[in-house]
């Protein structure tokens, strides 16, 4: 009997393969069904006697392998990506309506509420999909995922929160530290998922699996990010650069960002099976430990963490009240769209025979940084202004961009013209006579007349 086959057949029990999986390797092969039952037999003997598989140092798949072998899936179970694509796009109008209506104040506490909720059900179906994509068979039911994320949920979210703490700390700790982290405990989830290691054992077996592979497998998720986000990354650029030269196309900017969502939905579960994979390829020959791995050193970075996280909150409480006033007056963000916005005026001018009617659609698009803008704009004139904290700025026909105080209203210049309008609402509000409606001859005086 091979020495070589029985190692081979042991290694992909301890990796959780199924016996009909091993059974069609290794019948595939060209050995016979009576061959495959013994060696079954006496590779089970060796484990449950405690004779384990040598670990072994096989090649990992490549980037490339993973990415092609996931986009097959996708795009055999494109459900799942509408099954998670549906409350992320539920999220993103309940975050957008909250930012674009907040008057009246009840409208506002009932979109944030149902926005929370949402969350809540995004983060569940979040749960699901990873648990549906990390399969290593055929897909489970989504009755099955349903009932793995709800006695895993909250196990799940520990585990997340522990990688979390601890790359925190790690990036305190001068940022590398950081990165190290992220990449040695990256598969901590997975090793809940896929063997049910809960709490501080996930982040041990993530460690221990990427022990001794580290740069290889750091390279492998640098070029699996290149590979899928890198073409998306160019598209953007292309679109941005003609929406640039074409300000009526910033109308659709709401429909690109939807896209946006529908894309990332797509690589979120090509990610999610990509890394399942690799993850099962380094359990081969590697299996769980029989004694409890210490991992004191996470824990002691997770509770930095959690001070690190605190003294954010803390600086963010006490700081923001006396910083305020400088960073909005400062806003540069704000600033550089509202001054922009002559550039874009003026080509949209020229789409439409000098006549700036309608250029406030355009104009508010660009302008993200804003908590309120507003617009008004007729054949010969328009105005815009954008407010931000106590910052406002606003920009006109003649005016590149200038910091004001009042609000907009219906005016289509940022400074309110005089007028003896100006001056009666003055003496309508303080029973006094403006500067504004003192005639020319009343400033002569009765002895000189002059």
């Amino acid at each position: 009997m091979s020495p070589e086959l029985i190692t081979a057949v042991k290694q992909r029990i301890i990796a959780g393969q199924s016996k009909d999986v091993i059974k069609a390797e290794v019948l595939a092969m060209g050995y016979s069904e009576a061959i495959f039952e013994s060696v079954f037999t006496l590779a089970q003997h060796d484990l449950e006697k405690g004779i384990e598989a040598p670990i072994v140092s096989g090649d990992l798949p490549s980037a490339f392998d993973l990415l092609e072998r996931s986009l097959a899936f996708v795009w055999k179970r494109i459900d799942i990506v509408v099954f998670i694509l549906v409350p992320a796009l539920l999220f993103f109008f309940c975050t957008y309506a909250g930012e674009k209506m907040t008057e009246p104040k009840s409208l506002a506490y009932a979109i944030d509420g149902v926005t929370a909720i949402v969350f809540i059900v995004y983060i569940g179906a979040l749960f699901t999909v990873m648990y549906l994509a990390s399969s290593h068979e055929q897909t489970p039911t989504y009755k099955e995922g349903f009932a793995w994320t709800k006695t895993h949920i909250l196990p799940l979210l520990f585990v997340s929160a522990l990688v979390f703490l601890v790359v925190v700390a790690g990036f305190v700790l001068f940022i590398i530290p950081g990165l190290i982290l992220g990449i040695t405990l990256y598969f901590a989830q997975y090793a809940l998922i896929i063997e049910d290691q809960r709490g501080m054992n996930a982040l041990t077996r993530s460690r221990a699996l990427v022990k001794g592979r580290f740069w290889e497998i750091a390279l492998k998720l640098f070029a699996l990010i290149v590979y899928i986000w890198a073409p998306i990354f160019v598209a953007m650029i292309v679109v941005v650069m003609v929406a640039e030269t074409q300000p009526a196309l910033m109308k659709f900017a709401l429909a690109g960002e939807v896209a946006l969502e529908v894309v990332s939905a797509f690589t979120m579960v090509v990610v999610l099976h990509a890394m399942a994979h690799l993850y099962r390829a380094l359990t081969v020959g590697r299996p769980l430990p029989v004694e409890r791995v210490s991992g004191g050193m996470y824990w002691f970075l997770a509770l930095l963490g959690v001070v690190a996280a605190i003294g954010l909150v803390l600086a963010v409480v006490f700081f923001k009240a006396p910083l305020s006033d400088s960073v909005m007056l400062d806003n540069t963000a704000l600033q550089s769209e509202i001054q922009s916005s002559g550039i874009s005026a003026k080509l949209y001018a020229r789409e439409h025979q000098g006549s700036f009617e309608g250029v406030c659609d355009v104009l508010k698009a660009r302008v993200t940084s804003a908590e309120s803008v507003e617009c008004n704009d007729n054949e010969t004139a328009w105005a815009i202004s954008g407010l931000a904290g106590e910052s406002r700025w606003c920009a006109d026909t003649n005016t590149v961009g200038k910091h004001i105080k009042t609000e907009l209203k219906e005016r289509v210049t940022c400074f309110p013209l005089p007028d003896k309008s100006v001056g009666a609402e003055e003496r309508d509000n303080s029973g006094a006579t403006s500067e504004a409606e003192v005639p020319v001859d009343a400033e002569k005086t009765p002895e000189t007349g002059q």
